[in-house]
């Protein structure tokens, strides 16, 4: 039995639609990397696999604590729903896209509630950066 065995076998989930016209997907999400200096793990067309926060080796090794990491995978489709039934205003689907965020702890030290938090509190910065309808 390893450290990560001690690891929450826990994840939040959460779906939300964000304008994808040109590159603007991008640029949302590499502001995002940039701001919270996350480390791409795994990226293609249509999925994003992060890190936040320090590893917690190096971590461990600059300042003998172990830091709260989490992984955040990014699944982005086009709109499965059609969110613009009932609005006024004529809108391309092809214009949105679904993303599907799944947050999980990436680090050994997180309790069920501290996870918990930090996962919504993760979710909501991500709407605000993919400014998310």
């Amino acid at each position: 039995m390893g450290l990560f065995s001690l690891q929450l076998q826990t994840s939040l989930t959460d779906r939300f639609y964000s304008l994808c016209l040109g590159n603007t997907l991008l640029l949302k999400a590499c502001g995002f990397i940039e701001d919270y200096h996350a480390e791409i793990l795994e990226v293609d067309e249509t999925f994003l696999r992060l890190r936040t926060g320090t590893h917690w080796m190096k971590a461990l090794i600059r300042s003998f604590r172990i830091p709260r990491v989490l992984e955040i995978q990014l699944h982005i489709s086009p709109p499965q729903d059609d969110r613009t039934q009932g609005s006024s205003l004529p809108r391309s689907r092809n214009s949105y896209c679904q993303i599907d965020v799944e947050i999980r702890p990436a680090s050994p030290n997180w309790t069920h509630e501290a996870f918990l938090e930090e996962a919504k509190r993760m979710l909501c910065v991500l709407r605000s950066y993919f400014m998310a309808c």
